[in-house]
């Protein structure tokens, strides 16, 4: 594949608003001193702007600058050294460009400061909870063991782990970011990748086998599980969890195991997990034919997930004759919402019947139109 035919994908990383809070936030260790020389340049400009102006007001609102960059850069220390050097500049030092050599009250400087030390501080913690929350999210990245990617509405890779990257033949995670999964790809899975992209913001979330093409020039064959991103029905981008399927024997057991623990996992937990089609007609929204339900069901109302997968009418038989009407007659305001949490009792195999806390969160396309039902059951 020529990789000359790949968009400059360092100039497409995002909005320039969100590459530049990036910057700041996360800055490269060379590039942390020239955002410091940016702060001082911002600090002594400020300063400059006051003492030929003679405009306090402006100047004080400028100084606000190196303050916020002092508390990115290098958080609380840099907010404190920026507050105190800004109420410096704009008030003992300010007098010397007066005639009389009289500057304003030194309580009104002094509650400058306090006001930057403030603002600086606030800054600082905020911009360390963003990082502190980053790091977490990259080390949640990294557990997952196999790849992981989120796009972008354009389809631009905005963040990944290191298994992708490797599995690509990149030795780090900022060599993929900005860049399109087709620049590692040849035509033929280029085609399938538009093809299931189109599906993306549909609500349409498919698994899918596609290759790619590493940088050494090896094709790795994966299988792909995309789940898309919604804000309010508009979609926002995707996630995808790539899974090799070229891995060696020994890599393939280790994932094995894996699995095998989170089927124990599953169970001994309480909590059975389901996912179900949904049927919207006339403002009603009802349940239809279920896709997945955790295997503890069998253990928890004894039924085997598999007489309960595809049947549209397990759930309703299986209702408590007088709570029917009820479970039935539930205001369809709750889809507004798309949560619901109910209680109702259902038939165990047995015969008997248990009490069933379930709750419900609706999926929705694109177009805001319902998809399916994922949701918990717990016997209280």
């Amino acid at each position: 594949m020529d990789r000359s035919e790949s968009t400059d994908h360092k100039n497409q990383s995002g909005p320039f608003p969100n590459r530049l809070l990036r910057a700041l936030v996360y800055p490269r260790p060379g590039n942390r001193w020239i955002w410091g020389g940016a702060t001082l340049a911002f600090l002594a400009g400020s300063g400059l702007f006051t003492w030929l102006s003679q405009d306090i007001h402006w100047g004080s609102h400028l100084m606000y600058i190196p303050v916020l960059l002092a508390a990115a850069l290098f958080r609380f220390p840099g907010a404190l050294v920026a507050s105190l050097a800004a109420g410096l500049l704009l008030g003992p030092f300010l007098i010397w460009t007066q005639p009389d050599r009289v500057g304003h009250a030194a309580v009104e400087w002094l509650f400058q400061v306090v006001s930057y030390l403030a603002i600086g501080g606030s800054a600082s913690v905020l911009f360390n909870y963003l990082k502190t929350r980053e790091a977490q999210v990259r080390r949640l990245f990294e557990i997952v063991g196999d790849g992981f990617m989120v796009f972008d509405a354009e389809g631009r890779i905005v963040e990944s782990n290191e298994p992708m990257a490797q599995l690509l033949g990149f030795s780090n995670v900022s060599e993929l970011i900005g860049r399109r999964s087709e620049d590692f790809m040849d035509e033929a899975n280029q085609a399938v990748r538009h093809r299931e992209w189109a599906k993306r913001p549909k609500g349409i979330d498919e698994p899918y086998p596609i290759q790619w093409r590493r940088e050494d020039g090896m094709v790795v064959d994966t299988l792909v599980f995309p789940h898309g991103l919604f804000d309010h029905g508009r979609f926002q981008g995707s996630l995808g969890l790539v899974v090799n399927l070229s891995t060696k024997p020994g890599e393939r057991l280790e994932r094995d195991v894996l699995s095998s623990r989170l089927e124990r996992l599953l169970a001994v937990s309480p909590t059975i997990l389901y996912n179900c089609q949904v049927e919207a007609a006339e403002g009603r929204v009802t349940r239809k034919k279920p896709r997945y339900i955790s295997p503890n069901v069998s253990r928890i109302l004894g039924y085997s997930a598999e007489s309960i997968l595809g049947r549209s009418e397990c759930w309703l038989e299986n209702l408590h004759p007088d709570d029917v009407p009820r479970i039935l007659s539930i205001p369809q305001d709750w889809f507004k919402e798309d949560r619901l949490a109910v209680e109702y009792r259902l038939r165990h195999q047995d015969g008997g019947y248990r009490v069933i806390h379930d709750e419900l969160t609706l999926r929705r396309d694109a177009q805001g139109a319902p998809t399916e039902i994922v949701g918990t059951l717990y016997d209280v």
